[in-house]
């Protein structure tokens, strides 16, 4: 399930709703998951990914993973899983989170 990406019904932060979104898996845990989200605005700060960067499946548009917005849900809010990202562009979304949380 680790470096998957999945349709999640993703909860506002604000509990004030939710929206169907990709996301990619971070970290299972129990019954959660850590998750970073994808956005079709390429002008987020993260990484982008593409079709290419699949080992399996594919997504509709360019995408930018959202280093920014690390959360966590629980897996009965992943609805379809969509595709797999290849290990070399996991490592470095990976790479790219961790400089967010240690701030280098």
């Amino acid at each position: 399930m680790v470096g998957s990406i999945f349709l999640a019904e993703v909860i506002f932060t604000d509990h004030s709703g939710s929206k169907l979104r990709p996301i990619i898996v971070i970290k299972e845990y129990s019954k959660d998951v850590y998750f970073l989200p994808l956005t079709t605005n390429l002008t987020v700060p993260g990484v982008k990914i593409s079709s290419d960067d699949l080992e399996e499946g594919k997504i509709r548009q360019n995408s930018m993973v959202a280093v920014k917005k690390l959360c966590i849900i629980d897996k009965s809010l992943l609805l379809k899983k969509i595709g797999k990202i290849r290990r070399d562009k996991f490592e470095l979304i990976l790479d790219e989170l961790c400089k967010e949380i240690c701030g280098g």
